[in-house]
């Protein structure tokens, strides 16, 4: 399948029902999840950005979270 992502077309490799009459793509939440996760991952490398995971751990590493606040 092939997801849109800023206007650039990623292909991501998924698993999805289809539907023998029109070819309509239906997916499980997990499926859903597992088709959107890799296509920003991938338009990141691509453009040499950092992707979320490598931002994560950078966060992380440097003591750096977006947790809540505390209380004033």
């Amino acid at each position: 399948m092939t997801a849109t992502v800023r206007r650039e077309q990623i292909p991501v490799r998924t698993e999805a029902m289809l539907c023998n009459r029109c070819g309509f793509h239906v997916m499980t939440d997990a499926q859903s999840d597992a088709y959107t996760m890799p296509a920003p991952m991938r338009t990141a490398q691509k453009h040499g950005l950092l992707t979320t995971k490598e931002l994560k751990q950078i966060r992380q590493r440097l003591g750096m979270s977006f947790g809540l606040l505390p209380d004033t």
